[in-house]
């Protein structure tokens, strides 16, 4: 087995535009669709699927992002005293929660009546 080399996206491209690359293009583009089929079915790696996993398969749709909160937080821009940011800002990751948090604390403790 061979050692696993890694590039990055870059890298590769300014391979390929050497020709270093080990793929034979011209051999790919002179396949007829039987050989590519046949090179398919062949790979051990990703045998095709059988009628019954075909059957059992369902679909799974999946939304983009993180799931939504059953009460989402509103954007919105704040003025906040030059000291007071910087000292959320200081306390690391998250500061913006705790923010959220110690206007929550505020609101118990001075409910309206």
């Amino acid at each position: 087995m061979g050692k696993i080399v890694r590039h990055t996206s870059e890298e590769l491209k300014a391979m390929i535009s050497r020709g270093e690359d080990r793929t034979d293009w011209e051999r790919l583009r002179n396949m007829t669709e039987e050989e590519i089929e046949a090179n398919a079915y062949a790979d051990a790696d990703n045998p095709p699927l059988t009628d019954e996993e075909l059957t059992a398969a369902r679909i799974v749709r999946h939304g983009r992002g993180r799931p939504k909160k059953d009460r989402p937080k509103k954007a919105v821009s704040l003025r906040i005293d030059p000291e007071v940011l910087a000292y959320f800002k200081g306390t690391g990751k998250g500061w913006q929660s705790r923010i959220d948090a110690a206007l929550k604390e505020w609101m118990k403790e001075h409910k309206a009546a």
